[in-house]
């Protein structure tokens, strides 16, 4: 599996190609993973760092950190 650096630098691109990243990005930041796969290729070049800053990607400190704690385990 590939690692990942810290999941806020991670670009959405990168989180959406492994599909166990894609499947926790999904369930724990769904509107941000939602826009990040939308029409607007724009959204995947966004860390997830990016998105916190955009209230439109409706992302929290707290989900945005428990995301980090899974793909630290899933990037080894």
């Amino acid at each position: 599996m590939a690692k990942f650096m810290q999941v806020i630098d991670s670009k959405a691109a990168d989180l959406v190609e492994n599909g166990e990243a894609k499947a926790a990005f999904a369930r724990l930041l769904p509107q941000a993973f939602a826009m990040a796969t939308s029409e607007n290729e724009e959204f995947l070049t966004m860390s997830v760092r990016e998105m916190g800053y955009l209230a439109m990607f409706g992302t929290s400190p707290e989900k945005v950190s428990e995301l980090d704690a899974l793909l630290k385990e899933i990037g080894g």
